[in-house]
C-alpha cells in the first residue's frame, strides 16, 4: 500500500483530483492512491478488503467494487473537506464503503443545503463504514481535523464506478 501512495503527491488547495473530480477544500489529505481494477487486476495486497467488502455488503453482487481510494492522514491536521460523492460514474444513490486503519478521527455530516452539522462519529482502527441510499445525493461529509494530537491513519475507500 505504501509503494502506491508514494506515487502520490501533495496537492495545494484547489488542485485536488480524485476519480475526475475536483475538490477545492481537501489539500491536507497527504497522499491518494486510485486503484482500479481495469484493465490491470488489483494488486494482492488489496484483495482481502475487496473479498471482506463484497462478500458483507454486497453478497448477491460478485465484482461489485472496481475502484479503491487509499489515503493516507499523518498528523491531527489532515484532513479532507466537505464533499459527496455523488459522480455521475458512481449512479444514483451509490453505496460507499470505508475501512478506517490507525488512529481514530471524527467524520461528520451535513445537509448539503446548511453548514450545520447534522450527525457525527468516530471512526476507530479497524472500523468499517457503509455510506448507502441517498445519503451523496442529500449530506456532504467530512474528516474533520482533530483537536487533540492524532497519529497516522489510512482509510480505504471502496466504489462501484460505472464509468
Amino acid at each position: 500500500m505504501i509503494r502506491y501512495l508514494k506515487t502520490s503527491r501533495r496537492c495545494p488547495p484547489g488542485k485536488r483530483k480524485a476519480a475526475g473530480k475536483q475538490y477545492s477544500s481537501v489539500p491536507l489529505v497527504i497522499a491518494t492512491a486510485i486503484i482500479i481494477n481495469s484493465p490491470k487486476p488489483f494488486p494482492t495486497f488489496i484483495l482481502p478488503f475487496i473479498n471482506i467488502v463484497n462478500d458483507t455488503f454486497f453478497p448477491t453482487n460478485f465484482n461489485a467494487i472496481n475502484t479503491v481510494l487509499v489515503s493516507k492522514y499523518d498528523d491531527a491536521l489532515s484532513s479532507l473537506g466537505w464533499h459527496a460523492d455523488d459522480e455521475p460514474e458512481l449512479g444514483i444513490h451509490p453505496a460507499i464503503v470505508s475501512l478506517s486503519l490507525g488512529a481514530p478521527r471524527q467524520l461528520a455530516f451535513r445537509k448539503k443545503s446548511t453548514t450545520i452539522i447534522h450527525a457525527s462519529t468516530t471512526l476507530f482502527h479497524g472500523d468499517w463504514l457503509l455510506m448507502s441510499g441517498a445519503t451523496q445525493e442529500k449530506f456532504h461529509h467530512s474528516l474533520l481535523p482533530s483537536l487533540t494530537p492524532a497519529g497516522l491513519r489510512f482509510n480505504l475507500t471502496f466504489r462501484w464506478d460505472r464509468a
